[in-house]
Formats: C-alpha cells, sequence, structure tokens
C-alpha cells in the first residue's frame, strides 16, 4: 500500500477556489477601512481642538483678553505650557505653530496650509494631496460676532 504523502492536485485548486471566494466576499468590507480611519483621525482632531480652545477661552477670560482682536497692540496671548498662544476673541487663531504647541501633535502627521488673511487653517491627514482631496479639516478662526468653526469634509469614500 503507497503512503500518501501530501495533497493532491484536486485538493489544493479546492482550497484555492474557497480562498478565493472568500477573498471576493470579504474584500470589499476591508477596502474602506483606512479611510474611516482617516476620517476618525479628523473627528478626534476635531475633538482635541474643540477641548483646547475650551481651555485657551477659559484662560483669556482669566487674563481679561477673551473680547480682545488678534490684531490688537499688543496682540492677545495666554500661555499653555509656558508656550504662548496667540488670541483671536478669546480662542486660538488660525496658525499651525497655535496647533502644534496647544494640541501637542507631530508636525509630520499631518499636510498644514494658512490661509491668515481669511483666518483660516485647512488640515489633511498625511499622505493626502492637499490640492484634490477633500478629506480635511478647516479650522475658522473667531471673530467679534462668531466663535471658532470646525469643519470636517470627509466621507469614508475620499479619504
Amino acid at each position: 500500500m503507497k503512503k500518501q504523502q501530501g495533497f493532491t492536485l484536486i485538493e489544493l485548486i479546492v482550497v484555492i477556489v474557497i480562498l478565493g471566494v472568500l477573498a471576493v466576499t470579504a474584500a470589499p468590507k476591508f477596502i474602506g477601512v483606512q479611510g474611516d480611519a482617516r476620517k476618525a483621525t479628523l473627528e478626534g482632531l476635531a475633538g482635541a481642538i474643540n477641548g483646547a480652545n475650551t481651555m485657551v477661552y477659559g484662560r483669556a477670560a482669566i487674563k481679561g483678553v477673551e473680547d480682545t482682536a488678534p490684531d490688537a497692540d499688543p496682540a492677545p496671548t495666554v500661555s499653555v505650557d509656558s508656550t504662548p498662544i496667540e488670541l483671536s476673541y478669546g480662542y486660538m487663531t488660525a496658525t499651525k505653530q497655535n496647533m502644534l504647541d496647544t494640541l501637542n501633535v507631530t508636525d509630520g502627521d499631518w499636510e498644514w496650509v494658512e490661509d491668515t488673511d481669511a483666518g483660516t487653517l485647512e488640515i489633511w491627514p498625511d499622505g493626502k494631496d492637499t490640492d484634490t482631496s477633500t478629506c480635511k479639516l478647516t479650522y475658522t478662526q473667531a471673530d467679534a460676532d462668531d466663535e471658532p468653526l470646525i469643519t470636517i469634509t470627509a466621507t469614508a469614500d475620499n479619504c
């Protein structure tokens, strides 16, 4: 009687077909995971910015500069961990340096585009094209009438 040394060709083909069927049915569920993760990261960043702004506004109110325009002389600031944070009506101005200093995030994890004239800062997850991608967070600094605005433009499909 001959001893079997391994799998037959038919058995190997059946296993490959089963794995192929599983891959075709399961892959679409996992393809969007990276986009979901980037979107969740932006939502986490928005929460961190809101929390930091709450802390900064409280410090600005204690210091009495919560109603001061960003172009006042001297420019309104509060200290967070001995680092001066520039203010616009008591909240963080829309600058990359304010975000880095206040949130303690790593510069390399994000792409930053400041528009100081408009008072906005756009933030993309690292690896997204700032010219074509709509996967971003936009921070618009406070003005005399409104608190800062944080807008997330992201779906699992475009992130």
